[in-house]
């Protein structure tokens, strides 16, 4: 496992959540990393974002009956503004990207999920396989995971 314990728990349970219901981006700047700063936070909510996206694990009507590259520059260009935009700040104008579009699990999310049994897992533990199979699919759309920025913050 590339990604680490923290993130990938994030990852797992944030799928998982995205399997019962939709949420906005603003949902994934907590609960990704924990004990992480503010930047830090802001700065793995726009990666996932982006990844799970371009992956296919969720999907938005940003990208709706778009061909796969056409929906890749939509999700590109609204990384970099949720990079551009504080979500953690007051100013109701820089979070507003934060909150403008819903994130659903897809139907490959809902099928990892129930293949490796994601859902009557114990919280705190990570399925090996689960992450596994999320790192080949970020690898194989061009979005593996790093230990830098993909998209970076504009702090």
């Amino acid at each position: 496992m590339n990604i680490p314990f923290s993130l990938a728990l994030g990852i797992q349970d944030w799928l998982r959540v995205f399997t019962y219901d939709c949420y906005v981006a603003d949902a994934l700047t907590s609960g990704l990393s924990r004990g992480a700063s503010h930047r830090e936070r802001w700065q793995l909510a726009v990666d996932t974002t982006y990844r799970l996206l371009v992956s296919g694990l969720l999907e938005s009507s940003l990208g709706e009956n778009d061909d796969e590259v056409v929906a890749r520059e939509k999700y590109f260009n609204y990384a970099v503004l949720l990079s551009r935009c504080d979500p953690f700040t007051s100013d109701v104008k820089l979070i507003a990207p934060w909150h403008e579009w819903d994130l659903c699990g897809t139907k490959l999310c809902k099928e990892l999920i129930e293949k490796h049994g994601v859902i009557d897992l114990e919280l705190g533990s990570v399925c090996d396989g689960f992450i596994s199979d999320i790192e080949n699919i970020f690898e194989k759309k061009n979005v593996p995971w790093s230990n830098y920025p993909l998209i970076p913050i504009n702090y």
